[in-house]
């Protein structure tokens, strides 16, 4: 009896919260910051495919005429 009275009183507030990430994916304001922190993991993970994209890739490697 007493567990049946406790489930039927939880609010549905209680209900969402118990899984956050689902409802953050559901949300069009998740995506975004989830792109921009994927891209600067991958420049972190690895610099030096990024690096040839952007110059040289060799930092010793510079024209300075």
């Amino acid at each position: 009896m007493t567990t049946s009275a406790i489930g039927a009183t939880v609010p549905q507030a209680v209900v969402t919260r118990r899984r956050p990430l689902r409802s953050a994916v559901r949300r069009p304001g998740f995506w975004l910051p989830a792109g921009v922190l994927t891209v600067v993991l991958l420049v972190a993970l690895f610099p030096g495919f990024f690096a040839g994209l952007f110059g040289h890739g060799d930092p010793r490697v510079c024209d300075l005429g």
